[in-house]
């Protein structure tokens, strides 16, 4: 199909299936409703409609259901996290938590199987992620202020109902808007790109979120030392590429200085202030109340880590149960609310040891194991967008695992939804399979 407006020519695209359009309100449905009051029943209601008619879709003989390697990790994993609820505190807490992972992987095999038999283009993907979240953020632009903002010190929600949440979509937008703008031929969709990257760093400013700030940094520095090495590897004049490389890096310093100038100039840099101050003081200092002050957020955070890590070597094995951290925590710290441990290695390791975490993170191992094999036999590609795709999707990945360092994300939508595009993408251009349209 062809849009038009008038005689000029704007896209083509081609019709999808009713399991593609339900995929993608799916991705859709978790971005912008998922954790706003009742919109998490909505979004598993279309995940559900998503499974019937993948299914029928399966009766019927036009789809198969795909099987990746990493699924097997995943099971296994799942089942160190069933075993770990005979040394659990709270057993029920092991059961709703199998429960959603269950779900999780369902859904990551359902769209898995349908990116990989589907003419789903990444740009399309790309497109409804980010425009999913420029809603959310001009949402939030456009209630702040009300009173349900106050208690988050003015820092906008969104739809997502939480600023790091929110901040943290807005990062991963913003790196797939770069590849957008790097593969579109048209300069007005470089242009929707460049107003979209406008809107996304103004939301995460708002949101005065760390981790958003962090995950822009390490996307930044990531993607740019893989576009030079591949660049020299590849170019035939390796002077020039460092010439352009050293002129890149001048013109960032000078963007980062104004960045920095107008960055101390706004709510956000109170938060980032504050948290080096308490850093600098926890060094120097063994002044608890000091800490508390200046920031207790990092406060504690290092107070969950560091019983986190005794839980962990008071339990190496298999742990103290699945999603028990937040009742052991009491046992460590009486005067801690129930709380995640707020960095996944750490959940992870302390709640199901050492062996499940280990083939937790065997998925991801996987998964860098592809990208690595795609990215040694890019210089196949017909098309250099598959090679910033890899890019794209290697910078991603890295996010994931620094952002992990401040988050739990092992039962979260949006961590399984990123691996399963990463993921079945990737083995669509491992099969040699052009995914840049």
């Amino acid at each position: 199909m062809i849009a038009k407006f008038g005689n000029i020519r704007i896209a083509s695209f081609k019709l999808l299936s009713v399991s593609e359009s339900l995929l993608l309100l799916y991705l859709i449905s978790v971005i912008l409703i998922s954790m706003t009051p009742g919109g998490n029943l909505v979004s598993k209601l279309v995940g559900l409609i998503l499974l019937y008619f993948f299914v029928l879709s399966v009766i019927k003989s036009k789809r198969k259901i795909l099987i990746s390697r990493e699924i097997y990790f995943a099971i296994g994993w799942l089942v160190i996290g069933l075993i770990s609820g005979f040394v659990a505190t709270d057993i029920n807490l092991v059961y709703v938590k199998v429960f959603t992972i269950i779900q999780l992987l369902i859904f990551f095999i359902v769209g898995y199987s349908i990116i990989n038999q589907s003419a789903i283009s990444i740009k399309t993907i790309f497109y409804v992620f980010i425009i999913s979240v420029v809603i959310a953020f001009l949402y939030g632009l456009l209630t702040q202020g009300n009173s349900a903002v106050v208690v988050t010190r003015n820092r906008i929600v969104g739809t997502a109902g939480d600023p790091n949440q929110i901040a943290v979509f807005g990062a991963f937008a913003i790196l797939f808007s770069i590849y957008l703008i790097i593969i579109e031929k048209k300069y007005i969709f470089k242009l929707l790109n460049i107003a979209f990257i406008a809107i996304l760093v103004l939301g995460i400013v708002k949101t005065q979120s760390r981790q958003g700030i962090l995950i822009i940094l390490v996307s930044t520095i990531v993607l740019l030392i893989l576009n030079y090495f591949s660049e020299y590897k590849r170019s035939n004049n390796k002077s020039r590429i460092i010439i352009r490389s050293l002129l890149i890096l001048l013109f960032s310093i000078v963007i980062i200085g104004i960045v920095i100038y107008y960055f101390r100039q706004s709510d956000y840099y109170y938060r980032v202030q504050a948290l080096i101050t308490f850093v600098k003081i926890s060094l120097g200092s063994t002044s608890d109340n000091i800490t508390k002050m200046i920031d207790y957020s990092a406060y504690e955070r290092k107070k969950l880590i560091s019983f986190g890590i005794r839980m962990w070597l008071d339990h190496p094995i298999i742990g103290i149960g699945l999603d028990n951290f937040r009742v052991v925590i009491k046992n460590y710290w009486p005067i801690s609310n129930r709380l995640y441990s707020h960095n996944n290695y750490i959940e992870l390791l302390s709640t199901i040891g050492t062996a499940g975490t280990i083939v937790y993170y065997s998925i991801y191992y996987s998964i860098f194991k592809k990208l690595s094999q795609v990215n040694k036999k890019s210089e196949f590609f017909k098309n250099n967008h598959n090679i910033k795709l890899i890019h794209i999707f290697i910078t991603a990945m890295v996010c994931l695992m620094v952002l992990e360092f401040v988050t739990v994300t092992y039962y979260s939508k949006f961590t399984w939804i990123l691996l399963m595009i990463i993921l079945g993408y990737t083995d669509k251009l491992s099969n040699a399979k052009q995914v840049e349209e």
